[in-house]
């Protein structure tokens, strides 16, 4: 049973006038008759510091969970549902549950499956134990809503690495030397899992369960790691900053060869996957991580949480960048509650990138490695590159069809030859050349993008004359 002084907050801030006023004027009617106000328990601290009653909180969290998908799902629809086990997941599946109805009048009228991204290799899992998750994670899944149980388990190696799991762990643990790089590597990785998955399956819409902290968390890790140009679209409602992306791998066939396949698969793929977007939902986002925890204690769905990461067993604070923000950010949002929403408000105010399109096929410029639209800027360091080709693009370089993050990771990657050379985009920054032990998915990707580049800046190319 919760105490009344227990610090939870209330959904939102519109909600939260329309609860205080309630509770105020029954404590006022009490005051009347010369009693003390009464709640009905359990009762909790709302964000103004006045008790909010257990019915009206769970009422007005699936009030605002219902706007936030209000009209983003046609009827009848199915949808891919992200879940990691976490608590923020938990929440959401329990709230797709309470506010999603099977009767077709209903204005939330769809369905959904489950999407389980396993990573019990890269936490150091042995089998068994491996087992025993997927069985707990399926077991949940199956038994919250008899009209929802399918339920997709899918490994990292699986669906990026040809079912290489050795190749995987060699590239997040020995091609990258730090704990930072190789957290922000594996979100990456993830985040490419689901779109592959979707893509490949023809999920229209994703719903994740990115909380308010969460997303506060991840704004300011993403500013320390170089990602801020991407910030404005990690915390949007719908995001559709990965439509036209292109999952295809490279074959052993020679560059030249393979850039011609690429060329035609861009043109036939143009229009199929302008009509097929990709949109992620985030229907967590307005609520705070105090709240969810609340509402699963309510629906007994606590029980249920245990979210891996790499660095889940290390208790070390300075582990790594995000551990780090974590840590501050939630040490702030004790002492100050409206911190989290502070930072959000600050990053909507930025403009939202387009990236740089393409005026020939429609598509926009993507880093190589997370698939992230690239700035002017990384156009621009290419144009005014002097070490580059006569062609204006180094068919050899990895770093140059990187976003500025990505080249940030890319310092502490671990090449066999140790060929690396001195970019001129900034002067601590490596450009790392293509290697042979890259995953097929980075080799595709950069040469999509060289491609497409080299398109963006045509009247900036040195022609041969003897050509």
């Amino acid at each position: 049973m919760l105490s009344q002084e227990e610090n939870v907050n209330v959904v939102s801030d519109s909600n939260n006038n329309a609860i205080v006023s309630e509770v105020t004027n029954d404590a006022i009617n009490n005051n009347n008759n010369n009693e003390k106000p009464t709640f009905s328990l359990p009762a909790i601290k709302g964000r103004r510091g006045l008790p909010v009653e257990k019915d009206k909180f769970i009422e007005q969290t699936h009030k605002q969970f219902k706007i936030n998908l209000n009209e983003k799902i046609p009827k009848g629809e199915t949808v891919l549902v992200c879940y990691s086990g976490g608590s923020n997941s938990n929440a959401l599946i329990q709230m797709l549950k309470n506010c999603v109805s099977p009767n077709p009048n209903w204005k939330l009228h769809f369905k959904w499956e489950y999407l389980y991204i396993d990573i019990g290799a890269i936490v150091k899992l042995n089998k068994i134990e491996r087992d025993e998750l997927n069985l707990k994670i399926k077991d949940i899944c199956e038994n919250l809503d008899e009209n929802n149980k399918k339920i997709h388990i899918k490994t990292i190696e699986e669906l990026l690495f040809n079912n290489n799991e050795n190749e995987m762990l060699d590239f997040i643990f020995k091609k990258f030397t730090t704990k930072s790089v190789q957290e922000d590597l594996l979100r990456q990785l993830i985040k490419k899992c689901i779109f592959k998955f979707a893509k490949e399956f023809n999920f229209n819409k994703i719903l994740t369960g990115e909380s308010a902290n969460h997303m506060a968390i991840h704004i300011l890790s993403d500013v320390c790691k170089g990602r801020g140009y991407s910030l404005p679209l990690e915390i949007q409602l719908q995001d559709t900053s990965l439509n036209g992306y292109s999952f295809s791998e490279v074959t052993d066939s020679n560059k030249e060869e393979e850039e011609e396949q690429i060329n035609k698969q861009e043109i036939n793929t143009t229009l199929d996957e302008k009509e097929n977007d990709l949109v992620i939902i985030r229907p967590m986002r307005n609520f705070l991580g105090s709240e969810i925890a609340i509402y699963n204690r309510w629906h007994n769905m606590d029980k249920f949480t245990f979210c891996l990461d790499i660095t889940t067993k290390n208790t070390i604070r300075q582990s790594s960048i995000h551990r780090l923000v974590e840590d501050f950010v939630c040490g702030l949002q004790k002492d100050y509650p409206s911190t989290v929403h502070t930072i959000i408000r600050t990053i909507e105010k930025l403009k939202v990138p387009t990236g740089i399109i393409n005026n020939e096929d429609g598509k926009v410029l993507r880093c190589s490695i997370c698939s992230s639209l690239l700035s002017e800027d990384d156009l621009n360091f290419v144009v005014k590159d002097k070490n580059n080709n006569s062609d204006g693009l180094d068919e050899n370089s990895l770093s140059q069809y990187c976003c500025f993050g990505c080249k940030r990771n890319l310092c502490f990657y671990q090449t066999n030859s140790d060929e690396k050379r001195k970019s001129s985009i900034a002067a601590d920054l490596d450009d790392v050349l293509m290697d042979d032990e890259l995953p097929s998915f980075v080799k595709h990707q950069q040469l999509v993008t060289r491609n497409q580049m080299r398109k963006c800046i045509e009247e900036f190319l040195v022609v041969d004359e003897e050509q």
